[in-house]
């Protein structure tokens, strides 16, 4: 679905009118808080031809540390978030036969310290604006879900972050040069530098934002969350316009000409809770705007089990067409598991296995298994 209609210089100017119209705020000490989480995991790994064993962070949910503070002003609130992601051995980084480090062991990939979030906001009966680094509006709409286990080994609509760098390998054993995440993706927005409007609560379950970033990049979405008695219901459904990405070739002289190239995709999710049960499902559609060239497009279904002792119990399916070149064919299974015996510890498992078909290759399956926990601290 294309966005270009909607019009972003409207958009700026909607959003500089609105900053205009804020009150003054007073001076007031602000409310702060530091907070954050360690995840950490052990990984086996195996692609067919070689396995290890990595002990790594778990970046489905990364360890991290975050400051937030808010206070009143007359219209509403303002706040901050800043969010820095530290990861030792990210286990959506390792791959085999791995490095061998001084003493000839096998080492996990490279360290990663990032910046995930520095955002301010402003809040009211109006809804919200947010102007800087954090979720654009299509971030995460693939991943509503009412199973409380998404982050346990990454069961979820993006369910490699296990094995998201390590390469294929034909069945004589050597790479063919794929990793797992160039082939299985979610299309998820993920987090950029943008300015952002969220409504507020419409009709008391709907709602829907709306975001900038650079490049022109466009980005809405709107969902609700709907409860029946013991029974919730949830989804959510985006669109994002990337503009025109300048995509380009050689030109004479080693110029650059434009190639006016304008993708797009739609994206969403949906997920139903009845009783212990869950039941998931998500997509992504993508229109490349390439002649000649086929669309990506993904589905995932998870089906969960939320058991009386706080166990929680997960199986995935998912598949993706077409989307590191033409006529690529890949699928992920996976089942997972688990357990928080309070607020701020988590333990889980998972079992991931990827597979890729290829026309005239012959491409060995990667397995993962991992065991790990969370523990959030604030």
């Amino acid at each position: 679905m294309k966005m270009r209609n909607m019009s972003k210089n409207a958009l700026a100017v909607a959003v500089g009118a609105g900053l205009a119209a804020m009150p003054v705020l007073s001076a007031q000490a602000y409310e702060f808080s530091i907070s954050g989480q360690v995840n950490r995991s052990a990984v086996m790994l195996d692609n067919g031809n070689d396995d290890s064993i990595f002990f790594t962070d778990n970046d489905s949910s990364s360890s991290r540390l975050r400051a937030s503070g808010s206070g009143d002003y007359g219209g509403g609130k303002a706040g901050f978030n800043w969010e820095h992601q530290f990861e030792s051995n990210p286990n959506n980084k390792i791959d085999l036969p791995g490095v061998l480090d001084s003493k000839g062991k096998i080492s996990a990939g490279p360290d990663s310290d990032s910046l995930r979030k520095m955002d301010a906001w402003f809040s009211g009966d109006w809804g919200k604006l947010s102007l800087g680094q954090a979720s654009a509006a299509t971030d995460a709409v693939t991943e509503v879900d009412l199973g409380g286990i998404e982050w346990a080994g990454g069961v979820y609509a993006f369910p490699i972050d296990q094995m998201a760098g390590a390469n294929f390998v034909s069945s004589t054993g050597a790479p063919i040069g794929v990793v797992v995440s160039s082939v299985i993706t979610s299309f998820d927005g993920g987090r950029t530098d943008r300015v952002r409007y969220d409504s507020p609560q419409l009709g008391g379950a709907l709602s829907f934002a709306v975001s900038l970033g650079n490049g022109e990049r466009l980005e809405a979405n709107i969902g609700g969350n709907h409860e029946f008695g013991a029974s919730a219901f949830a989804w959510k459904v985006g669109i994002r316009d990337d503009g025109d990405i300048g995509a380009s070739v050689p030109g004479s002289g080693g110029s650059i000409v434009p190639d006016n190239v304008e993708p797009s995709r739609t994206v969403g999710s949906a997920s139903l809770r009845i009783g212990s049960w869950s039941f998931t499902a998500a997509f992504a559609d993508v229109d490349k705007d390439v002649t000649g060239a086929d669309d990506p497009s993904t589905i995932y279904t998870k089906v969960g089990y939320h058991a009386d002792n706080g166990h929680n119990f997960a199986i995935g399916i998912g598949s993706y067409d077409d989307v590191a070149q033409d006529n690529d064919e890949a699928e992920i299974f996976q089942f997972g598991w688990g357990y928080s015996p309070n607020s701020s510890v988590d333990l889980y498992a998972s079992w991931t296995e990827a597979e890729l078909d290829r026309p005239g290759l012959s491409v060995d399956d990667i397995t993962a298994l991992q065991v790990g926990t969370r523990i959030k601290f604030k």
